[in-house]
C-alpha cells in the first residue's frame, strides 16, 4: 500500500509541501526532506531508497545489517500515518508519561510488510523481536513524544516502541523490558 494512501487529506495537504519528488528507484514511497529518523528492511514491497552502502552506511554495518532496499521515514513521514497515544504509569518512573506515534501495525502496512515477525533495533544494539501473531495481542506504538515533546536522540530517541494495554493496566518489569527506546531500524523476517 503506498504511503500517500495512507494520509488523510488534510495531512496529504500540509505535508505535500515539505516531500520531495520520489526517486527514479522508489516509485513507491515519498523521499523524507528531513533527517531519517527510522529505516524499515526486510520482507517488505516498499522502498525510497537503494541498498545499503558500505562506505555511507556505517551505522547499519556496525549492527551487521545490510539490505537491498529500505523504507526511510523522517519525522513528518512518520507521524503523517497518524497519531496515537498511550498514559503509561510505570512503578518505577517519577510520574505517567503520554507517548505519541503511529501504530506498529499501520507502518508495516505503509511498508508492504509481510512475514512472521518483526524486530526493532535500539542505537546500543538493543533487539526486541515480535511474532507476527503478537502484533495484534497488543497495542503497540511507534512513539516519536513523550509528554508532547519529541524524543531525542540520547533521551529515548529518536523512536520508542511501547504498548498500550489500557488505562487500567498495571505495567509491569517484563512489559518495561519490552519496550526498547532509541530504535532507529526494523527489520521484517
Amino acid at each position: 500500500m503506498r504511503l500517500a494512501s495512507r494520509l488523510s487529506a488534510a495531512a496529504l495537504a500540509t505535508a505535500a509541501i515539505a516531500f520531495a519528488a520520489p526517486a527514479a528507484e522508489s516509485a513507491d514511497l515519498y523521499v523524507p526532506t528531513g533527517p531519517a529518523i527510522l529505516t524499515v528492511v526486510g520482507s517488505i514491497d516498499s522502498s525510497n531508497r537503494g541498498p545499503c552502502d558500505p562506505n555511507d552506511d556505517k551505522f547499519f554495518g556496525y549492527h551487521e545489517y545490510s539490505f537491498d532496499k529500505a523504507v526511510q521515514f523522517d519525522a513528518t513521514i512518520l507521524e503523517s500515518l497518524g497519531m496515537h497515544a498511550a498514559t503509561i504509569g510505570y512503578e518505577g518512573w517519577p510520574a505517567p508519561a503520554r507517548f505519541e506515534g503511529p501504530l506498529l501495525v499501520d507502518l508495516l502496512a505503509a511498508v508492504g510488510a509481510h512475514g512472521t515477525s518483526v524486530t526493532a533495533i535500539a542505537l546500543d544494539g538493543y533487539a526486541e523481536r515480535i511474532e507476527w501473531s503478537g502484533l495484534d495481542a497488543y497495542r503497540w506504538i511507534l512513539a516519536t513524544r513523550r509528554d508532547g515533546e519529541f524524543l531525542p536522540i540520547g533521551g529515548h530517541g529518536p523512536t520508542w516502541l511501547v504498548y498500550d494495554r489500557g488505562p487500567d493496566r498495571r505495567y509491569t518489569p517484563d512489559d518495561e523490558a519490552r519496550w526498547p527506546w532509541a530504535v532507529f531500524l526494523i527489520v521484517v523476517e
